[in-house]
């Protein structure tokens, strides 16, 4: 029975004990729990409006915008405050760790730096860049684009930590560049009497719907030729559409072992917006007129018989007036 006690006496001191001990973490963790004690850090990550708003340039440009990262401490009104106060006026500081965790797939982003650091008090502003640039796939103007940024700063001391994703948007500009292929080359050899028919294959490499102008800005003394007016190359990197070019050499009668050069220009528009235009591209042609021409036959032969006839008249005329 004796010993019976002495055990009940020992396990109950060492609850006791248990207990005393449990009390206080149990008190700390409910107190930590409790939001009027509460002292954590907001983070946030703005940038200039008028900035995002002028549409980028693919290939062309590399935009720099500037982000503003704010910190400032949310306390609660006693405990919260309480904490604030150990750290406000110190050497502490608070690191915040920035991140691009998502751009669109024809869009490439750099954050001048992956770290900036502030003070630790109530409102706290810093400063840093990133630095975007787009292929030539970015759709212009019809959709936007979106780089999601993740900054994260970790717990200080008692002052619970933040991780915050953000949505920097823009919109890509269009990107007015073509391809001109020559299926046929660009050269060729024609009879005399015959005309050249060169197909011109333009393929859109820019990212909207592209009006092609092209002109004949050159051609040889004595030759003639003539282009398709315009062509449609639908929206897509890669849609083609065929203009054709006809060089017509000189048709005057006889021997041709000549050679001419036709220079066209190919400039593309926004089908939408003419005022949006690219620099032209240049194809220089030639061709080489080899053979005989028996274009104007006809006219010497007419010539022929009315020189004929008029030596006729006068021959009849000349003869009554002898007999």
């Amino acid at each position: 029975m004796r010993k019976t006690i002495i055990r009940l006496a020992s396990s109950t001191a060492i609850l006791l004990l248990l207990f005393c001990v449990l009390i206080p973490i149990l008190n700390i963790n409910a107190s930590a729990r409790d939001p009027i004690y509460n002292a954590r850090s907001v983070v946030s990550i703005d940038w200039s409006k008028s900035e995002t708003q002028v549409p980028i340039i693919p290939r062309d440009e590399i935009r720099e915008l500037k982000l503003t990262v704010e910190f400032r401490v949310d306390i609660g009104e006693s405990f919260g405050e309480g904490i604030f106060e150990q750290y406000e006026g110190g050497t502490g500081v608070a690191v915040i760790k920035l991140e691009i965790i998502e751009t669109p797939s024809w869009c490439y982003a750099v954050l001048g730096t992956t770290t900036v650091t502030t003070n630790i008090t109530l409102k706290e502003t810093t400063f840093t860049k990133i630095y975007v640039s787009l292929d030539e796939s970015a759709p212009a103007y019809s959709k936007e684009g979106t780089i999601k940024i993740k900054a994260k700063v970790g717990n200080l001391g008692l002052i619970e930590g933040e991780e915050k994703v953000f949505n920097l948007k823009f919109k890509p500009a269009y990107l007015p560049i073509i391809n001109p292929n020559f299926p046929e080359f660009n050269t060729k050899r024609v009879n005399a009497e015959k005309n050249a028919l060169f197909p011109i294959e333009i393929e859109n490499m820019g990212n909207s719907r592209t009006r092609v102008i092209l002109k004949v800005e050159h051609v040889s003394k004595n030759w003639q030729a003539t282009v398709t007016d315009e062509i449609i190359l639908e929206q897509g990197k890669g849609s083609k559409a065929t203009a054709y070019l006809t060089v017509i050499p000189p048709k005057d009668m006889g021997y041709h072992y000549g050679q001419g050069t036709v220079k066209v220009s190919m400039t593309p528009y926004r089908a939408e917006n003419h005022e949006e235009v690219g620099n032209p591209s240049y194809a220089t042609f030639i061709v080489q007129s080899r053979g005989f021409s028996s274009r104007g036959v006809e006219n010497l032969f007419l010539i022929f018989i009315f020189v004929v006839i008029a030596i006729v008249v006068i021959l009849i005329i000349v003869r009554k007036r002898l007999y």
